[in-house]
Parts: structure tokens; sequence; C-alpha cells
């Protein structure tokens, strides 16, 4: 059985949007080629600039790099907003435990609704407003802070995300990558590209 999964130690777009060779002329993409979605995931990984654009699931396509978790450094609001007015919805995600990065960003029909990121217990990105996903996620921390006997104020209280945080996020906006199996998969064929050559993502 093929393995769709990624999710740790990397980032992607999601895009709503079935469109592929679209989404690849938009991002810009250099010498894609055609392979099954576990070799593209697997070489997504590689740090080497390339990246996997997957076939469409369900009405969403992804882009999967570890070259996209320095995006978020950069700035990925302009790329984001870029997608969301060309296809409607465009979401971003990232984490690297070990910097303890991670990061969201969704952005409809080119505004950013929401931007979050966090590395090294900093803020680095906090823009719009928070989401039911993350309401849950910092209940939940509270909880837990308040049950091992710490006095925390869940209203002005420091919040530490984690990597299954960042899933839990993609799962309430679109899908967690985690969880991407041949039931929900129909092609299990993607583009690997040499590199995304967008401006917004150029080092």
């Amino acid at each position: 059985m093929p393995d769709f999964r990624w999710g740790y130690k990397v980032a992607w777009f999601a895009i709503r949007s079935a469109e592929q060779e679209k989404i690849a002329k938009a991002l810009k993409a250099a010498n894609p080629k055609q392979v099954d979605w576990e070799k593209g995931v697997s070489e997504a990984y590689k740090h080497k600039g390339q990246a996997f654009i997957s076939s469409p699931v369900k009405g969403w396509t992804f882009v999967v790099s570890s070259n996209l978790i320095e995006a978020a450094e950069r700035g990925v609001a302009g790329v984001l907003n870029e997608l969301g007015a060309k296809f409607g919805e465009a979401q971003y995600f990232m984490n690297y435990r070990i910097v303890g990065a991670v990061g969201w960003a969704r952005s409809a029909k080119g505004k950013m609704t929401r931007g979050f990121v966090m590395a090294d217990g900093e803020v680095y990105w906090d823009e719009g407003k928070i989401t039911p996903a993350e309401v849950k996620i910092r209940r939940a921390y509270a909880k837990s802070m308040k049950e091992s006997g710490e006095d925390f104020d869940e209203k002005d209280g420091y919040y530490v995300y984690g990597e299954d945080d960042v899933l839990a996020v993609a799962e309430s906006w679109s899908f967690n990558p985690e969880k991407l199996d041949e039931t929900v998969v129909s092609d299990p064929t993607g583009l690997l590209v040499k590199k995304l050559g967008h401006a917004g993502l150029r080092k």
C-alpha cells in the first residue's frame, strides 16, 4: 500500500484548487516530472530545493517541500495572498521540532485572514483573529498546565505550540496530511519539481 503521508519537519501549501498545472505555473515550478506520491514526498524532504505538487484531493492541491520552512522566516504572506487571490483560498503550514518552529497561515481571496509563526519560544508573526482550532488547542494546553499545578492565566498566559498542533490546525482548515491514504487520494501521482522559482520564495 503506498504511503501518501507527510507532516513533520516540513512545510506545505494547501490550495483550494484542482488545477495542478496552473498552481505549478503560479509558483514558477521548474522542470516538473510526473512521479508517484511516495517518491514525490520523499524527494521533497531532502532540502535540495525540490517540491512535490500533489494530484487534487477533494478539491485541494498540496505543495510540499522542506525548503518551504524557510519561507516562514522570510515572510510568506505575499505569495500566500497571491495564491489566495488566484485560486480562492491558500494555506501554509510548517513545523520543525529542532528549533521548536511552528506556523500556519490562511489567505482567502487575496486577504490574509490568519497568520502565526513561533520559533525558539518567540512569536514572530501573529496576524488576524484566532481560529476555533487554535482556541481548542489553547484550552487543552491551559487545562494541562493547571492540572500540573501551574498558576496559568488562560487570557494572558504564554502558550507553547508543538508539531501536532500544526497538524490539528491543518485538519480543521483543510486536511491533516498524516491521515491521507488511498481512501481519499484517487490519483496516486503528482509533479516533482526541481525548485519553486516564485520571487516570494527565493532566498
